[in-house]
C-alpha cells in the first residue's frame, strides 16, 4: 500500500472513531463539545466526506454548517 493511501485510510479511521464518540455522547443525552464537532468537520473535509453527512447524522445543524 502506498503512503498516501495509508495516510488517507488512517484519517478516515480517525474520522469514523470521532463520529462514533460524538454519537455515543448524543445517545447518552449530552451534547458533544464544539471542539469535537470542529475536529470531525476538519477530518471530514480532509478525506472528502461532505458536510451534509454530519448534518444528516444530526451532529450539526444547518445553521452551524453555514456559519463555520
Amino acid at each position: 500500500m502506498d503512503k498516501n493511501k495509508s495516510v488517507s485510510l488512517k484519517s478516515k479511521q480517525k474520522y469514523l472513531n470521532l463520529i462514533y464518540k460524538i454519537t455515543q455522547q448524543m445517545i447518552a443525552g449530552s451534547d458533544p463539545s464544539n471542539e469535537m464537532i470542529a475536529e470531525a468537520r476538519e477530518l471530514g473535509s480532509q478525506v472528502d466526506i461532505p458536510e451534509e453527512e454530519l448534518i444528516n447524522l444530526g451532529l450539526i445543524n444547518l445553521h452551524q454548517a453555514n456559519s463555520c
